[in-house]
C-alpha cells in the first residue's frame, strides 16, 4: 500500500496568527502554493480561518509525511488498524504548537 495523496487541515481562531499557522502548514506540505485559506465566521461571531495544505503528487506526499519524524511514524504504524477508516484513510492529530515549532507531535485526542 502506498501514499497517494495527503491533506493537512487546521482551524485558526481570531486570537491566533493565521500567517504563523499557514507558514507551518507550508513547511509540512513542502510548498506555500499548496496552502489554502478559507475565512469564515463562527456561529457565535468571531472570525475563523480554515487552513488546508494538500498534494496529490505521490513523491511530495511521502516527503510531507516523512516530516512527521521517525518516532511519530513508528507510533502511527503501531496504531495503523485503529486509525484507518473504511476508505483506507489514515486519521491522526498533531499538536499545533509542536507543528509551529517545526517538531510535529501526535496528540492523544
Amino acid at each position: 500500500m502506498g501514499l497517494h495523496h495527503i491533506t493537512w487541515r487546521a482551524t485558526v481562531s481570531a486570537v491566533a496568527s493565521v500567517e504563523v499557522v499557514a507558514e507551518a502548514m507550508a513547511w509540512l506540505i513542502g510548498d506555500a502554493d499548496d496552502v489554502e485559506l478559507d475565512r469564515s465566521t463562527s456561529y457565535h461571531g468571531p472570525e475563523l480561518t480554515m487552513v488546508k495544505a494538500s498534494t496529490s503528487n505521490k513523491r511530495r506526499a511521502l516527503r510531507s509525511f516523512a516530516r512527521l519524524g521517525e518516532s511519530n511514524i513508528h507510533a502511527l504504524a503501531n496504531e495503523f488498524d485503529q486509525r484507518m477508516d473504511e476508505q483506507r484513510v489514515l486519521h491522526f492529530r498533531l499538536s499545533l504548537d509542536s507543528l509551529i515549532r517545526g517538531q510535529p507531535e501526535l496528540t492523544d485526542t
